[in-house]
């Protein structure tokens, strides 16, 4: 990455007059994403949005700008978020996205990167537009931790860039592209059981939601001698031994139930563990009553006794089952999550549509 957020910045912080344009404040997005961190001070980053905000959008007869440069649309909404904007700014790009998307073919690489700003922006969602995103680019966004997570994209970006020809002429959907094939390549190799790192875990815990497919949830008994069968997760612990059953044959360390040294009258316990990565995967279970605020909460706790002075832990991946299936609220919680200390990946997984405790028939099992 080398210096390039600061490079970014001093550019566009020298950036005056009739020589400013959206496209400087979608850099200072894309580069604050790069750097973690806002790259200008508060002062000098509201009064670019000032500025963009106070602007005129879609007047007839004016050449289109803004309205139609779909990559400065993404980077806005990242500039917005790294700086915590307000809901009304939020609303704004969200509306302006909204009519910039009618001018584009759904579906289309232009109407996905608008799409993945609207998605960036966290704000409540009646539409379903992230299934219809280009598929490289929910792997790529996902990569980024700018998505949270990719299920059912990840086949259709591998056949879309093996079947390339050639790309000339757009280097931002080359860099997609390179992102997408990075991480699918990846996922199609054996796992390295001899030099297994933190990022394989966190690899094999997002594809659970590709597990689940064949998870049983029956209407009619398969066989004429059983009982429909209907595993349903309904707790903390059935979450744990679904995990186990995943990574004990992968990690002959794994530990469950382990309890740490006390902290005085406190005696803290691990949901699960890989000693030999000095991991601790922090399991809970999300139902509809608990927001997410809370929950952040509580791992924030878990942390604060897992690593405290003189702790053999270095790391935590959190998994949460999310029973009530909030996706829209996942984005905004994983980013809050990797913000805890010690917290190095967050995996929400959302309770299947398939397992609807509401279609179980009565004498079922």
């Amino acid at each position: 990455m080398g210096d390039f957020p600061n490079e970014v910045a001093s550019e566009v912080a020298g950036t005056v007059g009739a020589a400013r344009s959206a496209v400087h404040v979608a850099a200072l997005g894309f580069a604050s994403r790069a750097a973690g961190r806002p790259v200008l001070p508060p002062d000098a980053f509201s009064d670019w949005l000032s500025w963009l905000t106070s602007r005129r959008y879609f007047i007839p007869g004016r050449p289109r700008a803004f309205e139609h440069d779909c990559l400065a649309m993404l980077g806005v909404a990242l500039a917005l978020r790294a700086v915590d904007a307000g809901e009304d700014v939020l609303k704004w790009l969200d509306g302006l996205a909204t009519q910039s998307m009618d001018s584009f073919q759904r579906g289309s690489w232009e109407w996905s990167l608008i799409s993945a700003a609207k998605l960036v922006l966290g704000l409540p969602r009646t539409d379903d537009i992230e299934p219809q995103v280009v598929p490289e680019l929910r792997v790529a966004l996902t990569v980024k931790g700018v998505l949270n997570g990719y299920v059912g994209a990840g086949n259709p970006a591998w056949e879309t860039i093996i079947g390339l020809d050639e790309l000339s002429g757009d280097a931002p959907r080359a860099a997609v592209m390179l992102a997408a094939f990075e991480q699918l390549i990846s996922e199609r190799m054996s796992v390295r059981l001899s030099d297994i790192e933190v990022e394989d875990v966190s690899r094999i815990l997002r594809r659970v939601p590709s597990s689940l497919r064949r998870w049983p949830w029956e209407e009619k008994a398969k066989t004429t001698r059983s009982l429909p069968a209907r595993w349903d997760v309904e707790n903390e612990y059935h979450v744990q031994d679904l995990l186990w059953v995943i990574l004990a044959p992968l990690f002959p360390d794994l530990e469950d139930e382990e309890y740490l040294e006390s902290l005085g009258q406190k005696h803290p316990r691990v949901d699960l563990a890989i000693p030999s990565l000095g991991l601790i995967i922090e399991v809970k279970f999300l139902r509809p009553t608990v927001s997410f605020a809370d929950m952040i909460g509580e791992v924030s706790e878990d942390t604060g006794l897992y690593f405290c002075k003189g702790s053999p832990w270095r790391q935590m991946i959190a998994f949460v089952w999310d029973d009530s299936a909030r996706t829209e609220e996942h984005h905004e919680f994983c980013q809050g999550l990797l913000k805890l200390p010690h917290v190095v990946d967050a995996v929400v997984v959302p309770r299947p549509a398939k397992m609807d405790r509401n279609r179980v028939k009565s004498g079922s099992s």
